[in-house]
């Protein structure tokens, strides 16, 4: 359910070898789409921005979802492309 890069790691590439393998994988089951969510919060604005680089686009918000002022920022990207 979750992926995550330990703090030290980030920047290595570990994400990316990470987020490809799920799409590997999942693309290989015929699967259509990749939903992945986080935090609108300061310390996540590197997270966005590694999805957005990652082709995944914004197709959501639920304001304050997480705690007030922390909304869920929902990211898609199509794999049958």
């Amino acid at each position: 359910y979750w992926i995550a890069v330990a703090p030290e790691a980030q920047g290595l590439g570990v994400g990316t070898v990470l987020l490809k393998e799920v799409e590997g994988r999942l693309a290989r089951l015929n699967a259509r789409l990749l939903i992945i969510e986080t935090s609108s919060r300061p310390p996540y604005d590197p997270t966005r921005a590694f999805y957005l680089k990652k082709g995944y686009r914004e197709v959501a918000r639920v304001p304050d979802f997480y705690e007030v002022g922390d909304d869920r920022v929902i990211y898609a990207k199509n794999l049958t492309v």
